[in-house]
């Protein structure tokens, strides 16, 4: 990954601080070796860990064996010409403090071209097996879909409710570093759940166990470190996995039934990517919902920032006394 963008003539982190370009790429260094690692927090499902890691360790043994003719035939020459006509040329906060920046991840032009097949693959199988993925409430990085449609739902959503004289509470909720902090091997135990199996699933897992990267900074390169962990900003695959992460967490939040019901349809949250949004037209609701969340991330290692978290509770407009 390379260092871009507005640059600093200082960097402090872990109470070291670097004033040379030799000293700050080296810190930069050790900042994404420390991002990109394992760590474990006492609030994580330690047994769920372990048996989801073994899990996908025995798959990746082929204890498990799978072949879908779809992902594992040879790629053609004509599926890298369909993909190759679609690729497309690419706030105040303190610039001396790593965690001010969001690393995007540079991969090959064949990197990416490998991705957009293996994506559209995908895409086939899910159509082949009438899967919908992800689910319609994810509106980021899906196609037709994307902010306007996201606030729109969330507007028309409240004014539904509020029309009617009923309260609600929306729950907004920061996944702190959500695309660098996915845990792989539940990613990978995802894959094989919805069908992704074979060869192209030991691809999946290969590209991303052994992933190695360094940094440039001011034409210095850091210390290679491994990445234990993350979907890596700026892979085309990325979006994608990372939807698929957390797709069953809006499954669980429809069991409940807590969530605001427009009509026939059930609305507990929104997400854009890893913006998350809860619904509920009561405090016990929103507090269910809240729960479920909370039950979620420590078996699935999520980590959400409490501090740019927040509620907000609407309430119905007073009418007049007096009509004219």
């Amino acid at each position: 990954m390379r260092k871009q963008g507005p640059t600093t003539d200082k960097l402090v982190y872990d109470d070291t601080e670097a004033k040379t370009p030799g000293d700050i790429c080296m810190l930069w260094g050790k900042y994404f070796e420390n991002l990109y690692s394992i760590k474990e927090e006492n609030c994580f499902d330690k047994q769920f860990y372990g048996k989801i890691s073994k899990k996908v360790h025995d798959l990746f043994n082929n204890k498990y064996k799978g072949y879908i003719d779809t992902l594992d035939k040879p790629i053609t020459v004509d599926e890298i010409k369909d993909q190759v006509r679609t690729l497309k040329a690419g706030n105040n906060k303190d610039k001396t403090n790593p965690n001010s920046y969001r690393a995007v991840t540079l991969t090959s032009s064949l990197g990416k071209l490998f991705d957009k097949i293996i994506l559209n693959r995908i895409h086939k199988l899910l159509v082949n097996i009438n899967s919908v993925m992800p689910h319609p409430l994810q509106f980021g990085f899906v196609k037709e879909h994307g902010a306007i449609p996201a606030i729109y739902t969330l507007k028309e959503a409240i004014h539904y409710y509020l029309e009617r004289n009923s309260i609600v509470y929306a729950i907004f909720l920061d996944n702190e570093k959500a695309f660098d902090r996915v845990w792989q091997d539940g990613l990978l135990y995802k894959l094989n759940q919805i069908g992704i199996q074979g060869k192209l699933w030991n691809l999946i897992y290969m590209s991303y166990k052994t992933a190695t990267a360094h940094v440039q900074h001011s034409g210095l390169t850091s210390q290679v470190f491994r990445i234990e962990q993350g979907v890596g900003q700026g892979r085309v695959l990325s979006a994608w996995l990372f939807s698929l992460f957390i797709n069953d967490l809006i499954c669980e939040l429809l069991s409940t039934h807590c969530g605001l019901l427009v009509g026939p349809i059930s609305i507990p949250t929104i997400l854009l990517a890893d913006d998350t949004t809860l619904l509920s037209a009561t405090v016990n609701g929103a507090q269910t919902l809240l729960n479920v969340v909370n039950s979620y991330a420590l078996k699935w290692r999520l980590k959400y920032n409490a501090s740019k978290s927040s509620v907000l509770t609407f309430t119905p407009p007073k009418k007049d006394s007096q009509q004219l």
